[in-house]
């Protein structure tokens, strides 16, 4: 992770357990461990409710927080985000960094795009839009009907 990459900071206080930030500084200590300045938008979480150690924000709207991450293995409360082209695949398993942050991120994208099916894999991932959705056209809903009927 350098200067610069766009990481995921796990909090749990945000509304997915992690909010989107940007490495500004980071420091290689003696000890195998790297520490991370890491600044974002508010609005997803609240520093004082983190486990991480909050610094004075550079402006109201955005937190900055300084974590210490290993340098010899992945960090469970940091990961780089994937790249905005990448998000809207409709198999995660194409995600080229798949974690829990990415995957609910794409998640949180397509629902936004009424794009409701989501796989991984052989998983399909079918989320509530709580709405009516123009999915499938009188014509798809008599061939699944007519599926249904050849299979009783």
């Amino acid at each position: 992770m350098e200067v610069g990459t766009a990481v995921w900071l796990k909090d749990p206080s945000a509304p997915t357990g992690w909010k989107a930030g940007v490495i500004k500084t980071k420091i290689i200590n003696k000890d195998k461990t790297a520490t991370l300045s890491i600044v974002g938008k508010s609005g997803t979480a609240s520093p004082r409710r983190s486990r991480l150690s909050p610094l004075k924000s550079p402006r109201s709207d955005g937190f900055k927080h300084r974590v210490i991450v290993s340098t010899e293995r992945d960090s469970e409360v940091v990961k780089i985000q994937n790249n905005s082209s990448d998000l809207t695949a409709s198999d995660l398993t194409r995600l080229p960094l798949l974690h829990e942050p990415a995957i609910l991120n794409s998640l949180q994208i397509r629902y936004d795009s009424d794009e409701i099916y989501t796989s991984i894999g052989a998983v399909l991932i079918a989320v509530n839009p709580f709405k009516r959705l123009t999915l499938y056209s009188d014509e798809t809903l008599r061939a699944y009907k007519a599926i249904g009927e050849v299979r009783m």
